[in-house]
């Protein structure tokens, strides 16, 4: 490659005559970009970005302006991938069913975690995906503590359900055991007119609501985040809705949360390669690759 360089008109400094190279850009200079052709593997936006093989390559794709449809071919700048190992994520459609939860097995610790622990088993999703615990899209730095934030939630939610049982059966008047008699049986909300007992204190209904309101609470938080991240994955992997147009992310988070949580852990990981692992913040061994 031929280098040719124009220079700026001559300078004095103190009689001595002093000339800058400059380089001036010219077609010879400008390296060749190399372009592909890609055949679409799924309806894709515009911005979209995956990753091709190529030659044994790993090249990143960015769909152009106006997105692609299935089975067009575009032709797009190649980037050869320099970074870290990723794991890819199937595009257009989900990894296999919502109700396909024993794919892996009926004892397999993603699916065990997440009908004993299923924020735990969000939290993990979550933060594998880099959003907040919420399901909301963050960096990856604060990312990293989704799933413990998820599981200090979860720890408090507990304590405090347990807390506030505690207290209701302090408060509750207790049952009248000298007599036999049906309609002595314990009666704490008065219901039975013609068996009077002791008053209920106000601080049990106090207690009561308490823990109703935090039961109502949390289920609504985890069907926002459930929501929140199954909406994230669909959007990002460009898998079009099925059924309930419009409002199937929230169908799913509403009727179908551990089945819908065990789907997306299920699609965000490649299980047949890296194990899942029950105490880890992403629920994949450290030497996992990321997810793209």
């Amino acid at each position: 490659m031929s280098l040719q360089k124009e220079y700026q008109p001559v300078e004095m400094e103190e009689g001595i005559a002093v000339a800058e190279a400059v380089p001036t850009p010219t077609a010879s200079m400008i390296a060749a970009v190399p372009m592909i052709q890609v055949i679409a593997p799924a309806t894709l936006p515009e911005g979209y970005t995956f990753e091709a093989d190529i030659g044994g390559r790993v090249i990143i794709v960015t769909v152009p302006v106006g997105g692609i449809e299935e089975g067009q071919t575009f032709t797009v700048p190649a980037k050869v991938l320099t970074a870290t190992k990723t794991s890819q994520v199937p595009v257009g459609s989900w990894r296999d069913a919502l109700c396909n939860c024993c794919a892996y097995g009926c004892c397999h610790p993603q699916l065990c975690l997440t009908w004993w622990c299923a924020p735990c088993a969000l939290g993990q999703v979550m933060q594998r995906m880099h959003l907040s615990w919420y399901g909301r899209e963050t960096g990856p730095a604060s990312a990293s503590v989704t799933c413990r934030t998820v599981a200090i939630l979860f720890a408090a939610y507990i304590a405090c359900d347990y807390i506030f049982a505690l207290f209701e059966s302090i408060l509750l008047p207790r049952e009248n055991t000298s007599s036999s008699s049906s309609s002595n049986a314990y009666d704490p909300y008065h219901t039975n007119t013609n068996n009077p007992q002791g008053d209920v204190p106000p601080a049990f209904y106090v207690f009561y609501f308490m823990r109703g309101t935090m039961h109502f609470a949390f289920w609504l938080y985890m069907l926002i985040a459930v929501m929140n991240t199954r909406r994230y994955i669909r959007n990002k992997y460009a898998i079009p809705e099925q059924s309930c147009h419009g409002m199937e992310d929230c169908c799913c988070a509403f009727w179908c949360q551990c089945c819908n949580i065990a789907q997306m852990a299920r699609h965000t990981a490649d299980y047949d390669t890296y194990s899942a692992k029950c105490c880890s913040d992403t629920g994949l061994p450290p030497t996992a690759p990321a997810i793209v």
